[in-house]
């Protein structure tokens, strides 16, 4: 039996330390004390047919008094449902105390906030460097953060290597995994359109999604890896190539420190940063030059008409949005704490000033993000920080804000955030699995990748924490479009969100309650669960049924001929 005990799990007061005691059953003293600094990670691990905890040591660099600490693996003392819970709860639990005590885990954890972006610059303007030795001319930023990256790139190598080491599905099994991503990711800014009501626009979502699902394959069973892959791992059958890399058992053991999905966000850096065509930060591309600004992803949606006339559309209108909307929150914030927060500039004082660990910089930072999971990740998290700070705000004992809260503090946010944010919204949407796991049959996707039960990817512990990453991307994306359909000139009493959903009043008040406001109807539309959205899809579906037999046989022929440059 255990306990963890702890004097402040506080952040700024954690540096007291956390402690695991092991007890003998029926036993009231400790007969072992585990200090949880020492370790930056927990996972469960295969253990002869059945579950086990597996408790990581930090990195060498950062073991501390006791060097030399071996993982240590808690089983279970048998296989019903209660030990299971308990080991789920366990693992939980060890996760929490390790990310707050661990230099290792605090360091992994800032790289993957801020040093990430940094990282991603370097390797689209230098690239990885293949040869032996030290880089011939090493970017000054690589030594001034080389503790941080220096880790970091290692890893990135050796998920590529891995990458390369797999063949492509289907008929690109001549090809590696990355090297059919990367042919798939250069076909896709060949085609016009990302409407999903479009022939071309389903094409679109069906390429990215199965890149994704490719992904988010790879991404859990390196995350579950017990061993390091060899030379001829037969990971999903036939090999391409050998899997070949500098030091592999040692990067396959720093790997360890991942959570999943900071483990994605390394999947995914293998495959964006290594196309031109596909790198999604706004800052590298725009110190491009012009010869290839032109062939990046962010100028290939920017080039669609309807994409580049509604970011306009929301870079104009957004900061008047709000002059006619009612916001909830707002309104029990200044009830709450009278006099404090009486104007906008105030409320806004709650979400910038902490340099980039604000919220508002972490919405900017979405812009300088190379992936898709690091957009959505840093949007999710802006959010829930949001939600945590106004509720520090408010009185001790006030009720929290819940879900309903969430589309409009998303709203709120957006409209105040920088400008140019709607192409990298429906960037990432294109490449995000809808978070019920609908598009695997709405878009007939190719078997093989992982579509389902993915949020932990997106976020930390996403699944435990009730926290769907996805489903707050669709408050950004369809924030924007209704900021993009709002009127300044309105000729009756229906608000811009009513008119962008067209909403009338009539049917709002037929139940004879009092006019809801225009966020209470953005609250009611963006709450539709699950039911909701798989009626609509499933309507969908049925007036496509025979335009999917036809898609299921192409599955696997998604690829324009004229990419091969033929």
């Amino acid at each position: 039996e255990m306990c963890i005990r702890d004097r402040q799990w506080e952040p700024d007061t954690a540096r007291r330390g956390a402690w695991m005691l092991i007890f003998a059953r029926n036993h009231q003293h400790a007969i072992s004390v585990i200090e949880l600094k020492l370790f930056c990670n927990a996972k469960f691990v295969s253990d002869g047919g059945g579950l086990a905890v597996k408790l990581v040591p930090n990195l060498a660099d950062d073991l501390g008094v006791e060097e030399g600490q071996e993982q240590m693996l808690f089983r279970a003392a048998n296989g019903g449902d209660r030990t299971r819970d308990k080991l789920i709860h366990l693992c939980g639990a060890l996760i929490e105390a390790t990310r707050i005590v661990s230099p290792t885990a605090k360091r992994i954890q800032s790289w993957f906030d801020t040093g990430a972006v940094i990282m991603e610059e370097v390797v689209l303007e230098e690239g990885l460097h293949e040869g032996p030795g030290p880089h011939p001319d090493p970017d000054p930023r690589i030594s001034d953060l080389d503790r941080e990256l220096a880790t970091s790139l290692r890893m990135l190598k050796f998920v590529r290597n891995f990458l390369e080491s797999l063949k492509g599905p289907g008929q690109y099994s001549f090809l590696s995994m990355l090297g059919y991503m990367q042919k798939a990711c250069k076909a896709l800014v060949r085609i016009g359109s990302i409407d999903r009501t479009e022939k071309l626009g389903q094409k679109a979502h069906r390429m990215a999604k199965e890149m994704t699902g490719w992904l988010c394959r790879v991404t859990r069973d390196l995350f579950f890896f017990q061993e390091c892959p060899g030379e001829q791992h037969r990971t999903y059958g036939e090999q391409h190539a050998a899997f070949v890399t500098d030091s592999s058992s040692a990067v396959f053991d720093e790997l360890q420190v991942l959570l999943e999905c900071q483990m994605r966000v390394l999947v995914e850096q293998a495959l964006f940063s290594g196309v031109r065509e596909m790198n999604m930060s706004e800052k590298a591309w725009a110190g491009l030059k012009a010869t290839v600004k032109k062939g990046t992803i962010i100028s290939w949606l920017r080039d669609m008409p309807e994409i580049a006339n509604k970011e306009m559309s929301v870079n104009e209108r957004k900061e008047a949005f709000l002059e006619s909307e009612q916001m909830p929150w707002v309104d029990k914030l200044r009830k709450k704490c009278p006099g404090q927060y009486e104007t906008t500039g105030k409320v806004l004082q709650l979400f910038y000033g902490l340099g980039s660990e604000d919220v508002l910089s972490r919405i900017a930072q979405i812009k300088y993000c190379c992936s898709p999971v690091q957009k959505v990740r840093l949007w999710s998290d802006a959010i829930l920080m949001a939600i945590k700070l106004i509720m520090d705000a408010m009185p001790p004992g006030t009720e929290p804000l819940g879900g309903p809260d969430l589309p409009q503090v998303a709203l709120f946010l957006l409209c105040h955030s920088g400008e140019d944010i709607f192409v990298h919204a429906k960037l990432a949407q294109l490449f995000t699995l809808d978070y019920a796991g609908y598009d695997e049959e709405i878009l007939a996707l190719q078997e093989g990748g992982l579509y389902r039960e993915v949020h932990d990817q997106y976020t930390y512990n996403a699944e435990r924490r009730s926290i769907y990453p996805q489903m707050m991307l669709n408050y950004l994306v369809e924030g924007c479009e209704i900021i993009a359909d709002s009127k300044f000139a309105r000729r009756d009493r229906r608000t811009a969100v009513q008119e962008a959903w067209a909403v009338s009043e009539d049917s709002i008040n037929s139940t004879g309650a009092e006019p809801e406001d225009a966020l209470s109807v953005l609250v009611h539309q963006a709450a539709r669960d699950a039911a909701d959205r798989e009626l609509s899809e499933q309507a969908a579906l049925t007036l496509k049924e025979k335009q999917q037999d036809q898609r299921k046989h192409a599955a696997t022929n998604l690829l324009p001929f004229d990419v091969w440059g033929k």
